[in-house]
């Protein structure tokens, strides 16, 4: 009975491994806000910003290594793409690092000075 519950368990766990957005459709909304996260002015951010008929890049970056794509963001930059067809997202997980938000949030700003699509 045990491993028939642990199989049960697992697959109904794993389902949504298989979820999938079938080509051309839209995903559901996200809202980021208050401890979910947000701008870094403070202010809600929300997928259907990036349903703009823009090619857009999506950056993770982890704010132990926030120098670790600064040679992509440079090409990128140096290409000088229209600000009217791309655009970029920077995305940090605030809580993975031993580092204080407002220092993140400092780095996080200069970047966006140097990066303006971003």
């Amino acid at each position: 009975m045990k491993i028939f519950s642990v199989l049960i368990i697992l697959l109904l766990s794993s389902y949504p491994l298989f979820a999938e957005l079938p080509i051309g459709e839209i995903p559901p909304k996200i809202v980021l806000e208050g401890d979910l996260g947000g701008r870094l002015d403070g202010t809600a951010w929300n997928s259907e910003e990036l349903i703009s008929g823009k090619v857009m890049v999506l950056f993770y970056v982890d704010p132990d290594e926030s120098e670790l794509n600064n040679h992509v963001s440079d090409a990128l930059k140096a290409e000088n793409f229209p600000l009217d067809k791309y655009g970029s997202v920077g995305m940090a997980n605030m809580g993975a690092t031993w580092l204080p938000n407002f220092a993140i949030n400092i780095k996080l700003k200069s970047k966006q000075e140097k990066y303006k699509s971003t």
